[in-house]
């Protein structure tokens, strides 16, 4: 049992170092801290499998949600805008080495963990 809880602790450290942290005292204010008998940190966290199974379960659906850009027409009505500049970033892929699945999941994960990407 324990050699099965030290590999996942393994395995969660390197998403973690995946995922850069940025806020290493925790996730919470300092006056909440201890309450609950254990100090939750960012590291701690992603060590809890139910934790990243809802932040992947989450990040993964919404970025695989189709993402467009409109505009307004003459009648006012909504059309996409293949045309836009925007809508290749946004839509098909923000950068070399991303598609943008990839791009939204890691900003929907880092949104719901740190709240900012």
């Amino acid at each position: 049992m324990k050699l099965l809880r030290n590999m996942a602790l393994k395995a969660a450290s390197a998403v973690v170092r995946n995922l850069s942290i940025r806020e290493p005292d925790g996730w919470y204010p300092e006056s909440l801290r201890g309450d609950a008998g254990e100090i939750v940190t960012s590291n701690s966290v992603l060590g809890l499998s139910a934790v990243w199974a809802c932040v992947n379960l989450l990040s993964g659906t919404i970025a695989s949600l189709p993402l467009m850009v409109y505009r307004r027409d003459k009648n006012g009505e909504r059309v996409e805008a293949r045309e836009h500049p925007l809508y290749r970033v946004l839509h098909d892929s923000p950068n070399f080495d991303q598609t943008s699945l990839d791009f939204w999941e890691y900003t929907c994960a880092a949104l719901e963990l740190w709240g900012k990407p």
